[in-house]
């Protein structure tokens, strides 16, 4: 019976087929080529595990019975060893990558070798390998040179433990499916590739591949193409006026004061935009009396103070004025150093502290703006004030260090706040009975109310605990929070309450949605649970092409083609 033995038989043979090297693809041959390729696998240490087998056993059939047919195949294998859990298993280990990849990769070759598998292994091939992420680095130069490469900061679920992104998958009740330890969602700055730019020519190649329907299907939901029409919700937020400070005084050339002023007065405001006394050396106090001479301050006014202009804001709180709004851009906490020198006014600014209780009664809507490029001012500043405050901080991108350009865009977007909405039905919008927000959407905090600040707050850092996976479960209980904050509805002129719930994602369109209960089930459970009220509409239009949302409102149509990788 020993004959029988596979541990005798199937070493004997493998040996004899890698010998006479059965599994080669030959260069020149004449018969038919065929490529068959299963993803490379990640050798993560210990051993494969029976997903490897069953996956690598359905190519191999494949390849084998390709052969049978006389076909000249390619069957290759391959490491794709080069990243973070590379690292993260060597540190664990304490040994060098190169070496823990080494010892891996030589324990994955022989169980494939062990099973069976027909690879021409000649043809190894190993992503650590210079020669091999030369030509990775090379396509990605390319791509990045081609302006189909760019940098962004999106939430990502990170494990503090591995030190590495997950996705969605790999994120199991809330815990790093690796190491077991509790994940958080972390805005990171990543490369994302343009791949919307090729998402209709994607789309359409789908109908030449010959792959079945279901794995059709799951790609044209992937690339998520999707006609319809986005929509601007205004926030109205009862402000007459603005008054806007800046560290350096109206007049500076270097800031973006004048245009932010004529943004403002397009959209009905008035605006003061007044020259503060000795800008090169302010001092508080004597900036504080000056804008209370010369400007309007009353609670339909809103201030935004930029720099030492964030001082002045505060102390202007301070001596009991109470504007409806107060906006901190870039305002320093702590006195640091500008141009190789201290700018002692600015220290003996800070030194004198701030009434923060004071400050926090007199305005209901403090909001702090940092920009991580700020070469003045710290992001633990903004931190600072946020934390003293009890008020947002929010996270813009500057167009100059220091916010010192002649425009910045990400300001006004704040100032002016406006839910965007992607639709594919727009004839509803007259059954839209109240919006809601994705917890992660930019302007969750930043409309909250004072009175529903902390609830939405908290309701925001729980979704953080919770994959886009099990937020989207059908079967799972609605739940949400209201931030006390009102939209107009285009069409009709009213308002409409805006709530914060997990089960809208900010991954999918513009992370808003505007609520038809009568004709959607997740907004109809939703609107039952929390009393939201519910309407009809009965006829929709044949196309929304040029359609009006009222007098002078148009709505954009147009497509929506998913996110980038």
């Amino acid at each position: 019976m020993k004959r029988y033995n596979p541990k005798v038989i199937e070493p004997k043979w493998q040996k004899v087929w890698e010998e006479q090297g059965i599994y080669k693809a030959e260069d020149n041959s004449k018969k038919p080529k065929k490529y068959i390729l299963e993803y490379f696998p990640y050798p993560s240490g210990a051993a494969m595990h029976v997903g490897h087998v069953r996956n690598y056993t359905i190519g191999d059939a494949i390849a084998r019975f390709n052969r049978m047919r006389g076909y000249n195949v390619l069957h290759p294998m391959g490491w794709d060893a080069f990243g973070l859990p590379a690292e993260n298993y060597a540190i664990k280990n304490k040994v060098s990558p190169r070496a823990a990849i080494d010892e891996n990769t030589d324990k994955f070759k022989k169980q494939l070798i062990q099973m069976g598998f027909s690879y021409d292994w000649s043809r190894e091939i190993d992503s650590t390998d210079p020669g091999y992420y030369k030509w990775t680095q090379w396509f990605f130069l390319l791509l990045f040179n081609k302006g189909l490469a760019y940098q962004h900061e999106s939430l990502q679920w990170w494990c503090p433990v591995d030190k590495t992104v997950l996705a969605n998958e790999q994120v199991e009740n809330g815990k790093c499916w690796r190491c077991g330890n509790e994940v958080e969602k972390k805005a990171l700055k990543q490369w994302f590739f343009k791949i919307t730019d090729y998402a209709d020519r994607l789309l359409e190649d789908l109908e030449d591949l010959d792959w079945s329907e279901a794995i059709k299907s799951m790609q044209r939901n992937w690339i998520g193409k999707s006609k319809g029409a986005e929509i601007d919700f205004e926030v109205p937020t009862g402000i007459e006026h603005f008054v806007l400070l800046h560290g350096k005084g109206g007049s500076s050339k270097r800031n973006f004061l004048p245009w932010l002023k004529k943004e403002l007065e397009n959209q009905g405001y008035t605006v003061d935009v007044p020259d503060m006394p000795n800008s090169a050396e302010p001092n508080d106090d004597e900036q504080t009396n000056f804008v209370i001479n010369s400007c309007r301050l009353d609670n339909k006014t809103a201030i935004v103070g930029h720099s030492f202009g964030g001082i002045v804001a505060l102390r202007l709180l301070e001596k009991g004025y109470k504007p409806a709004q107060v906006t901190l851009v870039g305002t320093p906490y702590q006195a640091r150093f500008l141009d190789g020198k201290v700018r002692l006014t600015v220290a003996e600014a800070l030194a004198k502290g701030f009434d923060y209780k004071k400050i926090k009664a007199n305005c209901h809507n403090l909001v702090a703006l940092y920009d991580t490029g700020d070469y003045v001012v710290s992001t633990e500043d903004g931190k600072s004030f946020s934390e003293k405050l009890d008020c947002p901080l929010i996270k813009v991108e500057a167009q100059e260090g220091h916010f010192c350009a002649d425009t910045e865009p990400a300001i006004a977007e704040v100032l002016l706040p406006k839910l965007k909405v992607f639709t594919t039905r727009p004839d509803t919008l007259f059954g839209a009975t109240f919006m809601v927000l994705a917890p992660e959407h930019p302007l969750s905090l930043q409309i909250a109310k004072k009175l529903q600040f902390d609830s939405v707050e908290q309701y925001i850092k729980n979704a953080q605990t919770k994959s886009d996976i099990e937020r989207q479960e059908t079967e799972r209980e609605k739940t949400g929070v209201f931030t006390g904050a009102y939209a107009i509805n285009p069409v009709n002129d009213e308002k409409i309450p805006v709530w914060i719930a997990d089960y809208v994602l900010m991954g999918y369109g513009t992370g808003a949605i505007m609520a038809v209960p009568a004709h959607d089930e997740r907004d109809r459970e939703f609107a039952k649970k929390f009393d939201l009220p519910i309407v009809e509409v009965i006829e929709k239009p044949e196309s929304f092409e040029g359609c009006y949302a009222g007098e002078g409102k148009v709505i954009n149509s147009g497509e929506y083609n998913g996110k980038d990788s």
